[in-house]
């Protein structure tokens, strides 16, 4: 299989607008204006890549999703999730949980623990963390209990 070339940081940023003296992405996804942080200017370099490299569609992503929504105990928020659809259920799922830092975040174990956490309590066949200079991607398949 050949390795995909992820370049996060090179991707277009959404329209900025001020609010309450602020700078504010209008974000893609939840259709609203969100306040410029360097995780969020990760978070929307990857919804860019996502949508215009990857062509997922804007119905199957989700972001700053809590995990409460899929009957999970927990106060964790997945900052993107990719939704899959089963069509004997007629129900989207969650395919990929990706986990984004801002670029001062190194990606260290903690980092990789919370994403593989919150795969494994959805369900998740992939998973990725990045913090737009790095990005780390994560398959790990059901049947053989094997992760590359």
């Amino acid at each position: 299989m050949k390795d995909l070339e992820v370049s996060i940081s090179t991707q277009p940023l959404p329209p900025v607008f001020e609010r309450q003296g602020r700078r504010c992405y209008l974000d893609p996804v939840r259709k609203k204006l969100i306040y410029i942080t360097p995780e969020e200017t990760v978070r929307q370099q990857v919804l860019s890549f996502l949508m215009k490299r990857l062509k997922v569609p804007v119905k199957m992503i989700r972001e700053e999703e809590p995990l409460v929504h899929y009957g999970i105990e927990s106060r964790g928020r997945a900052d993107l999730l990719i939704d899959k659809y089963d069509p004997e259920k007629n129900e989207l799922h969650p395919l990929c949980v990706i986990e984004c830092k801002a670029r001062h975040i190194m990606l260290d174990e903690n980092v990789h623990r919370q994403m593989i956490g919150y795969c494994d309590a959805l369900g998740c066949d992939y998973g990725m963390v990045t913090n737009g200079e790095e990005t780390f991607c994560y398959h790990f398949n059901q049947e053989t209990n094997e992760g590359k």
